[in-house]
């Protein structure tokens, strides 16, 4: 029996309609699916308002500190605190210095993030005076990036208006861009947690040396 014209319009019609609805649900469920994995793995992150302690036992110590808790369902990869410190007398200079990361913060676990630095740290900044500005930037277990620009404790904004969030650092947008330029020119300038330990390092090795010499020109006496 053969179909008409009519019936073969119809079936293809009915054909056509199918694989739209098929692809309207593929699409739902891909959507619902990256919803769930993002509920699942995505990390709810609290960063508390920046306290900063000085310390001049043997040189003026800067301690930068924000605490940061884990309030999702996956984990924190990683986290830094940037600081940038930008020259009043010449805005073209600026500084960035990386704190000693934090790794692994599971669901639940508080941690503390800490930048400490000493008045030779800086190249003629005045941080009294100067720009300083605080970012925290953490890794989440879906390897997106986010960032925050935590205010100060002592300055009591926080009971004045709402507290900055954490935004995700998009690829390739403005704020990844800044990210990446602040990052890079924090490892050139040698504002590391490694290059501060290398120094550190460096400096109590000529120490010590000069002590040998010194306890060997006694002995020769």
């Amino acid at each position: 029996m053969s179909l008409d014209l009519s019936s073969l319009l119809l079936l293809f019609e009915i054909s056509d309609l199918l694989n739209i609805l098929l692809i309207i649900v593929t699409l739902g469920t891909v959507r619902y699916a990256s919803k769930t994995l993002l509920m699942e793995y995505s990390s709810q992150i609290y960063i508390s308002r920046y306290r900063l302690k000085l310390n001049s036992q043997d040189e003026l110590t800067h301690t930068w500190e924000v605490d940061i808790e884990n309030k999702g369902r996956g984990y924190v990869v990683k986290g830094f605190i940037l600081l940038s410190v930008k020259s009043k007398k010449n805005p073209l200079k600026k500084e960035y210095h990386l704190s000693k990361p934090i790794v692994d913060i599971d669901p639940g676990e508080k941690d503390i993030i800490e930048l400490k630095l000493k008045e030779s740290h800086f190249d003629d900044f005045d941080l009294v005076n100067d720009k300083v500005e605080v970012e925290v930037y953490y890794q989440d277990a879906l390897n997106k990036i986010y960032v925050v620009s935590p205010g100060a404790i002592e300055t009591n904004k926080h009971l004045e208006k709402f507290d900055k969030l954490p935004k995700k650092v998009t690829f390739m947008s403005p704020r990844y861009f800044m990210y990446k330029h602040k990052f890079r020119r924090a490892i050139k300038q040698e504002n590391t947690y490694v290059d501060r330990k290398k120094a550190e390092i460096e400096q109590k090795s000529d120490k010590a040396i000069k002590i040998m010499e010194s306890i060997k020109k006694v002995d020769t006496k």
